[in-house]
């Protein structure tokens, strides 16, 4: 007999979310499925730690900072990054106090998820960066306005955006990004100085040579 499993609540720790829920338990399934999606403005104190899953998660920062740990690795969140994990996978998602995150995620589950996964370098324990940072959040709206509504074709509407993300993401730029401490507050001392002073620095030889 198959076991049903059921999503952990969402963080408390948000603003202006806007959620859509289309399966109310994780079961195995042949097709791609969306169980939930949602938009969340993370407040500063935002903090996330998971040993794992129940189903596979993708997110996309769709502006701020922030840092993530997957499995055991750390990355420097920003603009444009999708990250993914799922059973079996650690997570620890946390805001940069002075530039709080808005994110948007996905959970999702099906055997046709593993077969996308083999096609790229994208899947659970992966961080990528999108180029095309603008369609990723226009998909992630649809498939948000698309879930909110009560149609009978909404699920395979939404499956049909998830499946469009998840070949953007294989497509995506893998980042340099895991970071020794030292590199990781350098990194954020650099994000400062031009946040601060992006009217006299010309270029990046201005950049460099102010750091």
């Amino acid at each position: 007999m198959a076991i049903k499993k059921s999503l952990p609540p969402h963080s408390s720790q948000v603003t202006g979310t806007r959620y859509c829920y289309l399966e109310n338990r994780i079961a195995p399934a042949k097709e791609l499925k969306v169980a939930c999606a949602g938009r969340e403005n993370c407040e500063p104190g935002y903090l996330v730690e998971r040993d794992g899953f129940p189903c596979f998660g993708m997110e996309f920062v769709a502006d701020g900072t922030g840092q993530l740990v997957l499995n055991g690795r750390s990355y420097p969140l920003r603009s444009g990054l999708v990250f993914c994990y799922g059973p079996g996978v650690s997570q620890r998602i946390h805001n940069d106090a002075g530039r709080p995150m808005t994110k948007y995620f996905v959970d999702f589950f099906g055997r046709e998820a593993g077969e996308l996964f083999r096609g790229g370098d994208f899947g659970p324990g992966a961080v990528v960066e999108i180029p095309d940072a603008g369609t990723f959040r226009f998909l992630f709206d649809q498939l948000l306005a698309e879930g909110s509504g009560d149609a009978r074709e909404s699920a395979g509407i939404c499956a049909a955006y998830l499946r469009l993300m998840l070949m953007k993401a294989a497509g995506g730029i893998t980042p340099a990004l895991r970071t020794s401490p030292a590199a990781l507050a350098q990194f954020h001392r650099c994000i400062d100085l031009i946040d601060t002073r992006y009217l006299e620095l010309r270029d990046l030889n201005d950049v460099a040579a102010a750091l």
